[in-house]
């Protein structure tokens, strides 16, 4: 009797500590409800003491009463306890707690004022069996229904911890195997006492079996840290991790992990194993007694590579840690796409042409950014044209289109210079053509030259990175384009000031030289008239001093007309040929103009080229006996610009460039001249030639136009030479007539071509014209 007695009291003491240690701990998920378990199982432990040291029924009555009064309590807070430790807190309200503890207490006041009803038990008596001396009673209806809903509270509990321990894996499965194996011996030690199968015949062990069960739990408490997180907490917290988790004890054991981290070990079941063989790589990179770790751990596989920056907390008293890998690939990624942007932007800054800036951004967004859809459109006169753009978008568009500005995304950015992004545009009216497969679409203005415009066929990432880069691309882009109009811009200067520079030195070249020969013959008959006082040597010197003037008037001319055309108009063709024939003494000459044309040029120097053009054809090509020098400064008179001609001459060609027409007779309704040969060589000189008037037609073919003559023509092994300065076949010639002409067609970006008309003449073709 006094080993049972001891016995229970140390029990008891043991419980009151439990309930005091854990009620310190009630902040944490079911610590409260465990805590009051312990408590009212102690006071059952102290009131059956009491009960043991009665010496007839009369006095260990009462504390029986007081015993089955506070056991009640024991299965609903061992329910509200399992519902808090499986996350089920939200439920735990004061009116959940009401209703659990309702039967418990109903329980307690029918144990209390059983005498007066006898619902709960009768014929009570004190036994004497072997060494001990207990109380009996004969158990009614009323304690059956309680003993049932008691049952009913402890099998819902151990239903959630079951639940809990199917959900958990590693660490919280073996807590809660631990806390579902610890309600099961209470539950059997009170089955027996009611089916008389105690080991002491009418002992109930019910409470002892829950001193055992706090013991087990406790230990689970402190040594698994089972407050600290609720097993379905931890499920949702830990198990839903993106970032691996793996918790090691202190002998370097893998005792929990979460799927993420599962994924990453070298074996397939990690728990148990040594923490060093199931992840070789992070065990490399921490050390888990000194907590310290290295800046990277690195995983490569499946062709992919995945980067994890480690961080450990260890677990009391070298009791283990837990190693969590923190995930950033995606920074990683990051990083190296901002790298690739910076190095594809430095790319940029070195490209020379606006062109070049495109081709090479469109190339950075499709190779860095891993956008196949990427297109550069440029303004020019109120229209956004591609310049640059990726095969894939070739292959949805051909010919890729251009945007009026204010038209579609591209004008809309760039009139407004505020960027679009539609993460995806699926059910949006924005797209120019719905029937594209882009979802992600991005379009970025560059500056106020055109649009950076980005799409996929997938939505765009919510993180926006892939935005901010594209955002960054098109920023740097706008730079290198106004660098590369800068740059060019510059080349051409000093392009013109090289080639006004070459300008100068011939120009000296022809002073030093091509002035030398007149001042030289002015000089001989000047002094000649003065020492034999010959009058007509006087007229020489005048002829060389005009040539002189001559000469001066076209090198400045030469050196004016050199200049880049940079803002043309628009010029008729046939009121330009009728002006400048004019302005020329044509003598006899007939002008035969073909077309009514219109075409974008510098008018005051078209008129130049035009004027250069027919005193050309009639200083070299005339088949008449000229008394004239042949110089352009002589010609002053306003000849009939279709004097000769037939009526239908001028104007009788349609406005659109046709093809170059065909070298025949009918091209100027002019044979050819008499006393030529079809080789163009002259069967006579100039002083034997014929009276035929001379035959000058202008007209149009397909992006040029021309002006030919029925005059001699020019030698084939003469055609490119013409067009250089000084080159002259004439005695008396300039030899940059033909130059102006050609500089005059280069400012405009045109080129000159010589050939030989259908009537043996001189044909100039202008190549090139828009």
């Amino acid at each position: 009797m006094t080993a049972l007695l001891a016995g229970t009291l140390v029990a008891g003491v043991l419980a009151s500590s439990l309930a005091a240690l854990a009620w310190r701990r009630r902040e944490h998920p079911g610590g409260r409800f465990f805590a009051a378990m312990m408590a009212v199982n102690a006071l059952w432990l102290f009131g059956f003491a009491v009960e043991l040291t009665a010496t007839d029924a009369s006095s260990a009555l009462p504390w029986f009463r007081w015993r089955s009064a506070v056991i009640a309590f024991v299965p609903a807070l061992w329910a509200l306890f399992t519902l808090e430790y499986a996350d089920y807190g939200e439920w735990v309200s004061l009116r959940a707690v009401t209703v659990v503890t309702a039967p418990a207490a109903l329980t307690a006041a029918l144990s209390f004022t059983n005498p007066v009803h006898e619902l709960f038990w009768s014929e009570p008596s004190l036994v004497v069996e072997g060494p001990f001396r207990l109380l009996v009673v004969q158990f009614a209806t009323g304690w059956w229904v309680s003993v049932a809903v008691s049952y009913l509270l402890v099998t819902a509990g151990m239903i959630l911890i079951a639940g809990i321990a199917v959900q958990s894996t590693g660490l919280y499965r073996k807590q809660s195997l631990l806390v579902l194996g610890a309600a099961v011996v209470p539950a059997l030690t009170n089955a027996a006492y009611h089916v008389g199968a105690s080991p002491v015949p009418h002992l109930d062990m019910t409470p002892f079996g829950f001193v055992i069960n706090g013991f087990v739990v406790f230990w689970a408490l402190y040594d698994y840290r089972l407050f600290d997180l609720s097993p379905v907490a931890r499920s949702a917290v830990v198990d839903r991790m993106d970032d691996p988790m793996v918790a090691v004890d202190g002998n370097g054991h893998v005792v929990d992990v979460n799927p993420t981290a599962r994924d990453l070990s070298a074996v397939p079941d990690p728990l148990g194993r040594k923490f060093s063989e199931s992840f070789p790589e992070v065990s490399d990179s921490v050390d888990i007694v000194a907590s310290t770790m290295t800046d990277e751990v690195v995983y490569d596989g499946d062709g992919d590579r995945w980067y994890f920056e480690p961080r450990v907390t260890p677990l009391g008293d070298q009791q283990g840690a837990v190693i969590v890998l923190r995930d950033v690939t995606l920074r990683r990624e990051r990083e190296r796409s901002l790298e690739a942007i910076q190095a594809a932007s430095r790319d940029l800054m070195r490209a020379e042409t606006p062109d070049a800036v495109a081709e090479r951004t469109v190339r950075a967004v499709r190779d860095v950014l891993d956008l196949e859809h990427a297109a550069v459109h440029l303004e020019e006169n109120g229209e956004l044209r591609p310049i640059a753009h990726t095969d894939a978008v070739v292959d949805l568009y051909d010919p890729v289109p251009a945007f009026d500005v204010g038209e579609g995304l591209q004008g809309t950015v760039f009139e407004t210079s505020e960027p679009l992004v539609y993460r995806d545009v699926r059910g949006k009216d924005v797209l120019h053509d719905e029937s594209t497969p882009f979802r992600g679409v991005a379009v970025f203005p560059l500056g106020d030259r055109g649009t950076l415009s980005a799409a996929a066929t997938t939505p765009f990432e919510h993180d926006e990175t892939l935005v901010r880069l594209t955002s960054l691309l098109s920023a740097n882009a706008a730079a290198a384009l106004t660098r590369a109009e800068r740059e060019s811009e510059l080349r051409e200067r000093e392009h013109e000031l090289a080639r006004q520079n070459e300008q100068l030195d011939e120009f000296a070249s022809v002073v030093s030289h091509d002035l030398r020969n007149p001042l030289t013959v002015a000089d001989g008959y000047l002094e000649k008239a003065r020492e034999e006082g010959d009058v007509g040597a006087l007229d020489r010197v005048e002829s060389a001093i005009d040539r002189m003037d001559r000469l001066t008037d076209e090198l400045l001319e030469l050196a004016r007309n050199g200049r880049v055309v940079t803002d043309p108009s628009p010029v008729s063709l046939s009121d330009l040929a009728a002006e400048a024939w004019k302005n020329v003494d044509t003598g006899d000459a007939c002008l035969d103009v073909r077309t009514d044309a219109v075409i974008r040029a510098d008018r005051p120097r078209l008129l130049q080229l035009f004027e250069n053009l027919f005193r050309n054809s009639i200083e070299h090509g005339s088949t008449n006996n000229w008394t004239q020098s042949g110089d352009s400064g002589e010609y002053g008179s306003s000849g009939d610009p279709n004097a000769s001609c037939s009526a239908d001459a001028v104007g009788g060609a349609s406005a659109d460039f046709d093809s170059k027409p065909p070298r025949d007779a009918a091209e100027t309704g002019v044979s050819p001249p008499a006393g030529r040969s079809p080789s163009g060589d002259d069967n006579s000189d100039d002083e034997a030639a014929t009276d035929s008037p001379l035959s000058v037609t202008v007209g149009t073919f397909e992006h040029g136009f021309y002006v030919s003559d029925t005059g001699r023509g020019i030698r084939p092994e003469n055609r490119e030479k013409v067009l250089e300065q000084g080159f002259t076949t004439s005695d008396d010639g300039t030899g940059f007539g033909l130059a102006i002409v050609h500089e005059i067609a280069e400012a405009h970006g045109w080129s000159v071509r010589v050939d030989e008309s259908a009537e043996q003449g001189a044909r100039f073709e202008i190549v090139g014209v828009e």
